[in-house]
């Protein structure tokens, strides 16, 4: 009996330990009522931790997904910002010559506007700089309409109501990279233009073509008046030999402009052509001459010879604030049957914008080699011109002209055709429309000029 006694209280030792290794691995079935019962009221305790567990654990890991992407694109990204404020680093540039710009924007000398540009042609001249808006199949049209109150004593403009300009543009861009444009004119198509980019640098043109000469826009200014033959009293005495320069240079022929660099400080661009060329005329002294006119007012319409007219222009911007422009152009102007006789011109022209100021100065040089077939065998014509604006006000709707120029249209003899010209103008356009007095007077005395002041009121519409 004492043997079975002490076996049954040795099994029952064994099950208490086997009960406790299992409370001592599992803990959360641990005891009811047991010493351990301190242990399951700590485990409360712990169980309490894994919620702030989860709770510190969940944003953690999102902390730390969060923070180790931030760590590892910061590297990227702070590069990446470095490279952009290079990048970037000019357009603060362009933004303060916006600023500027609008500065600068305001009344302008309509009387030379650059009607190219208004028709979206390439720039000046048709190749110096174009937008060029993608417009659909659907054509824009832009409008150019003015009305001159004129007093020009010794001429048919006496005192006299007439119109100078009257332009309806037309301008369609089928593609982004193809630009159609022309006018619509009682008097006849002056001009049309296909312009064809073949890259963001080059541009094809083809058509009767803006000729790329000075900073004609379109009319020269050289004698210091705006080059229109009407109220060129030298033109009514002299024929086309008292023209200086084609009241609007077009050719038909093809051409190409090049941006040689295109930088927001520093453009250069350049332009080579081919064209019909000038057509014989008659000098001051009645002998074959260049013809600046054109059969029947206008200029470039048909061919005379087989021969072709050639010229270049380049052209470089700085700070989009100076501008200096260097132009050739050379023609057989005689027929095939006439002896070979060539016009040859080379300009050169700059123009300055004050940031911020208003102040605009413009200058230009032109001189012409001609052929001829008496005498020394060729003379010379050569014009120079000048000009000072200023706008002021408020939003610089006023602005005043100051410009001078000279023309000699032969050297070979003085004719009413030289002239030297000193004149003032003050523009106001507060929209669309714009007004203007003007005045200039001829300062080179001759008796047998009939004309030397001109006077005009004009009112320019444009949209």
């Amino acid at each position: 009996m004492k043997i079975l006694l002490l076996l049954a209280i040795a099994i029952s030792q064994k099950g208490w330990a086997a009960d406790d290794i299992a409370v001592e691995n599992v803990r959360r079935p641990g005891p009811p009522a047991q010493a351990p019962a301190p242990p399951p009221a700590a485990a409360p305790a712990p169980a309490a931790a894994p919620k702030p567990k989860p709770a510190a654990v969940t944003p953690a890991p999102a902390a730390a997904a969060t923070s180790a992407p931030k760590k590892a694109a910061a590297p990227k990204k702070k590069p990446a910002a470095k490279k952009v404020t290079k990048k970037a680093a000019p357009t603060p540039a362009p933004a303060a010559e916006a600023k500027a710009d609008a500065k600068d924007s305001g009344a302008v000398d309509l009387g030379a506007v650059d009607l190219n540009a208004m028709s979206g042609a390439e720039g000046k001249s048709s190749a110096q700089s174009s937008p060029h808006h993608f417009s659909g199949t659907a054509p824009n049209f832009k409008i150019y309409f003015d009305f001159n109150m004129i007093s020009q004593p010794g001429t048919d403009m006496n005192f006299t109501f007439t119109n100078l300009h009257s332009f309806l543009f037309v301008e369609s861009m089928p593609a982004k990279d193809i630009l159609f444009t022309f006018d619509l004119s009682a008097a006849g198509m002056h001009y049309y233009e296909l312009d064809y980019m073949a890259n963001p640098r080059l541009t094809i043109r083809a058509g009767k073509i803006w000729i790329p000469f000075d900073d004609l826009g379109p009319h020269n200014l050289f004698g210091g008046r705006i080059g229109v033959s009407t109220i060129n009293p030298a033109a009514n005495a002299l024929g086309n030999a008292g023209v200086f320069l084609p009241d609007l240079w077009t050719e038909l022929g093809v051409g190409i402009r090049y941006k040689l660099i295109d930088k927001p400080q520093l453009s250069l661009t350049g332009d080579l052509y081919i064209t019909n060329g000038i057509q014989k005329g008659t000098d001051a002294l009645g002998n074959i001459g260049p013809n600046f006119s054109g059969p029947g007012g206008i200029f470039g319409a048909t061919d005379n010879n087989r021969d072709k007219a050639f010229g270049a222009r380049i052209q470089a911007q700085v700070a989009r604030r100076i501008s200096v422009g260097m132009s050739f152009y050379s023609t057989r102007y005689t027929n095939d049957e006439d002896p070979y006789l060539r016009l040859q011109i080379l300009g050169f022209d700059t123009q300055v914008r004050l940031t911020g100021t208003g102040t605009e100065l413009r200058a230009g040089l032109a001189l012409m080699t001609v052929g001829t077939d008496v005498g020394t065998g060729q003379y010379g014509r050569s014009g120079y011109y000048g000009e000072v604006g200023q706008k002021f006000g408020k939003n610089q709707a006023w602005k005043g002209l100051l410009r001078a120029g000279s023309v000699n249209v032969d050297n070979r003899l003085v004719t009413v055709g030289d002239q030297t010209i000193i004149g003032g103008t003050l523009l106001y356009k507060p929209g669309l429309i714009q007004m203007s007095v003007e005045h200039s007077r001829d300062v080179k005395y001759m008796v047998a000029k009939t004309n030397r002041e001109y006077t005009a009121f004009r009112v320019v519409m444009e949209f």
